[in-house]
């Protein structure tokens, strides 16, 4: 569903890669018809001895999408975190509580 043609309520979201077990980080492209992603916002899902090996897979997944802005959230976990700004630091943005995003 959008929202103002701007905004995807998407549901349920497929798995469509590997190593996304639980957590997805995206997949509104293809409902959409749109590739252009201009911003990942949100908790990833990606701190723990569980979902921490999946880091670099994400991360490379995430530089094939190309987003603009890259905004994880305190679930993305402390060495996420840290390996996103590391790998994208044009699209990187840490975000806190409080913090608003006006795109």
């Amino acid at each position: 569903m959008l929202v103002d043609d701007m905004v995807l309520v998407s549901g349920e979201i497929e798995r469509t890669t590997e190593f996304e077990k639980d957590f997805p980080i995206h997949h509104a492209r293809r409902l959409t018809g749109v590739e252009q992603v201009h911003a990942v916002i949100g908790g990833f899902h990606l701190t723990g001895a569980l979902f921490e090996p999946i880091i670099p897979v994400t991360i490379e997944a995430l530089k094939k999408i190309n987003p603009r802005y890259v905004v994880p959230g305190h679930c993305s976990g402390w060495l996420a975190t840290h390996q996103i700004a590391r790998a994208m630091p044009e699209a990187f943005i840490q975000n806190s509580v409080g913090a608003n995003f006006v795109l």
